[in-house]
């Protein structure tokens, strides 16, 4: 797997800014964050697909460019799945599945947020 792994960059975390228990019914615990099988399943794949991840060369799969480390696109994904405007009613609901469109650094990403599995945050790309 291609990724910074300097200090400075394994501890930034998104801040989730308004994110709080008060705006949300949901039973999971937050912040929702990107495990590291999903990391593995996005950026370089797995049995399952994925494997978005610049320069990786999946066949049949967008990529995010080349620009974007690896920490920096799940860091977005993760901005993105906190993003309560993306959720109807501008809370995160208890159950469900949602599909979450954005910008990571200008670029169109798409983030699936499953709230009825253990890794809630699915897939990305």
């Amino acid at each position: 797997m291609r990724a910074s792994t300097t200090a400075a960059n394994l501890s930034r975390q998104p801040d989730p800014g308004p994110w709080s228990m008060a705006r949300t019914r949901a039973k999971h615990s937050l912040p929702l964050r990107v495990s590291g099988a999903r990391r593995t399943h996005i950026l370089d794949g797995d049995a399952t697909g994925g494997g978005h991840g610049p320069g990786r060369g999946t066949p049949d799969k967008s990529e995010f460019p080349a620009p974007l480390t690896d920490d920096e696109i799940i860091a977005g994904v993760e901005v993105l799945a906190h993003d309560l405007s993306k959720y109807p009613g501008g809370v995160l609901p208890s159950v469900g599945s949602y599909v979450l469109h954005g910008n990571i650094k200008g670029v169109r990403a798409v983030v699936v947020v499953n709230l009825d599995k253990m890794d809630l945050i699915r897939k990305a790309y």
